[in-house]
C-alpha cells in the first residue's frame, strides 16, 4: 500500500512506512470519501495516543459532521499522527537505522544526543562515520522494541513503555541479493525540550566519551588535532587537561614542554584516559646544563685556588654535600699556611658525561649533570723527610656531579661533588 505521507509503496500488512516512519492507512478500498476520512482520522488519532483517543471520542459523539469538516479534522489528525510517528522513539530509531544503511552522516548526526565540543562537531562526526559505515542496499527490514526484563520474575513486561526515558529497538534486515538475516540495535533516550506530541527522542551514541582527561608532566602544553587545550588543573604535580567530549576516533596528539623533546603520536581515546608520565629532556636543555656545569666548575676552582669561600653566585643549603665538604675539599687542594698544594691549575678539557634517559616526570623537575675534566697542574708537597718538594707540569683528570632543579623558569644548582686524581 502507498504511504499517505510520502507516497511510497510499502508491503501489505505493514503498520508503518519503511521510508518515513508514518503510520500506514489502507486507503485503496474505502467505500466513500466520508468513510475514508473517518477511518483515516481514527487511525491517525489512535497514533496520537491518549490525546488522540479523547479527540476521537469527541468526534464520535457528533456523528453529523459534514464531509468538509471531517476532511479538515483528517488533515490535522494525519499531520499530527505523522509528526508523532516521526518524533516518536521508534521513528527516531528507524531514521537512524536508515542513516546507517545509507551511510548518511548528516541524517545520523541529527538523530544523536551529542555533547557539543570542538571534537564532536558534525564535520568530525562525518569523518568518523565514513570510516565506520559503508552504504548498504537495504531490501527489507523489521523492527521490534526490546521488552524490559523483570528483575523478580524473569518474565517480560509489555513492549510499550511510554514512561521510560530509554527505548531499545532491535532491527532484523536483509540486503538486496543476500538471504542472510542481519541484526542491529538502536537505543534512544528522551531528552529535555520536547513537546507533548513530539518528544525530544535522541539516539544514545556509543562512540562518544565525556569528561576525557589528558594527564602530562608539569609545564607541558597539549595540542589535539592542532587545537591547543586550555585551563589545565594541577593534580599531584601533574597537569590534567579535561576535554568535555570527543568521539572515539583517532586524533593527532602533540605534547610540548620548553625543556623537553616534543612528543607526537596518534591518540585513540577508546583505550581510556591518556597519561604521559615522562618526557625526555631535549638535546638543547642537556647542552645548556652541560655548559652551565662547566662554567660553575671553573668558578668553583678559581675560588678554591684563591683559598676563598664558595662563589657568591652559588647558594646551597647547609645540609648539601658541597656545603658540608667544600672546606675539606679546599684544604685538600691548597694549604697556604704550610705552603703546600696546587699553585697552578689549568683545565684543559671538560665534557658532559650525563647518563641518558633523564626525563621530566612531574613534581620537582631535576637534572643530574655528570662531567669529566682534564687538567694540568703544579704542586708543592712535603716529602717523607718533611722537605718541600715542587713538581711541575703534571697532567691528570677528575670527575664531578652537579644537581640542578628547575624553578620559576630557571635552573638552580642544588648540590655538587668533585673528585680529583692527584
Amino acid at each position: 500500500m502507498y504511504c499517505p505521507n510520502c507516497g511510497k509503496l510499502n508491503e501489505d500488512g505493514d503498520k508503518y512506512c519503511a521510508f518515513c516512519g508514518a503510520p500506514l492507512v489502507d486507503n485503496q478500498n474505502f467505500p466513500s470519501a466520508a468513510g475514508q476520512a473517518a477511518d483515516q482520522a481514527q487511525a491517525a488519532l489512535s497514533a496520537l495516543g491518549a490525546a488522540g483517543r479523547k479527540l476521537l471520542a469527541l468526534a464520535q459523539r457528533h456523528k453529523k459532521v459534514v464531509a468538509g469538516a471531517a476532511a479538515e479534522i483528517v488533515a490535522v489528525a494525519v499531520a499530527g499522527g505523522v509528526l508523532s510517528a516521526r518524533f516518536s522513539a521508534r521513528g527516531v530509531a528507524e531514521r537512524y537505522f536508515k542513516a546507517m544503511m545509507g551511510s548518511d552522516a548528516s541524517a545520523a548526526y541529527a538523530c544523536l544526543d551529542i555533547v557539543e565540543s570542538a571534537f564532536t562537531s558534525e564535520e568530525k562526526f562525518a569523518e568518523m562515520w565514513e570510516q565506520s559505515y559503508a552504504e548498504k542496499e537495504l531490501f527489507n527490514y523489521s523492527v521490534e522494541e526490546r521488552r524490559a526484563k523483570s528483575s523478580s520474575l524473569y518474565s517480560f513486561d509489555a513492549p510499550e513503555q511510554e514512561n521510560s526515558i530509554s527505548h531499545t529497538f532491535d532491527f532484523t534486515y536483509y540486503l538486496r541479493g543476500d538471504a542472510t538475516a542481519y541484526s542491529a540495535s538502536v537505543t534512544v533516550v528522551e531528552g529535555a525540550g520536547g513537546l507533548p506530541l513530539m518528544k525530544n527522542y535522541k539516539v544514545l551514541p556509543d562512540f562518544q566519551l565525556t569528561g576525557y582527561e589528558i594527564v602530562v608532566p608539569r609545564g607541558s602544553s597539549v595540542l589535539l588535532d592542532g587545537l591547543e587545550l586550555a585551563a589545565p588543573e594541577v593534580e599531584d604535580d601533574r597537569l590534567v587537561y579535561r576535554v568535555p567530549a570527543l568521539f572515539t576516533t583517532a586524533y593527532d596528539l602533540t605534547v610540548e614542554n620548553p625543556l623537553c623533546e616534543t612528543v607526537q603520536q596518534r591518540l585513540y581515546p577508546e583505550g581510556g584516559n591518556y597519561q604521559l608520565y615522562d618526557i625526555p629532556f631535549s638535546g638543547q636543555t642537556c647542552a645548556d646544563l652541560g655548559a652551565l656545569a662547566a662554567s660553575q666548575f671553573d668558578s668553583i676552582m678559581t675560588a678554591i685556588l684563591a683559598y676563598g669561600e664558595m662563589p657568591a653566585d652559588i647558594q646551597l643549603s647547609r645540609n648539601s654535600i658541597a656545603a658540608m665538604t667544600y672546606t675539606s675539599l679546599r684544604d685538600r687542594l691548597v694549604q697556604p699556611a704550610e705552603g703546600t698544594g696546587l699553585y697552578q691549575f689549568t683545565r684543559t678539557a671538560i665534557g658532559d658525561d650525563s647518563s641518558g634517559g633523564q626525563t621530566v616526570s612531574g613534581g620537582e623537575i631535576t637534572y643530574t649533570c655528570d662531567i669529566e675534566f682534564d687538567f694540568t697542574y703544579s704542586e708543592v708537597y712535603r716529602a717523607w723527610d718533611n722537605e718541600l718538594v715542587n713538581n711541575e707540569g703534571r697532567e691528570s683528570s677528575g670527575y664531578g656531579t652537579f644537581y640542578y632543579t628547575y624553578e620559576d623558569g630557571a635552573w638552580g644548582l642544588e648540590d655538587f661533588a668533585l673528585n680529583f686524581y692527584l
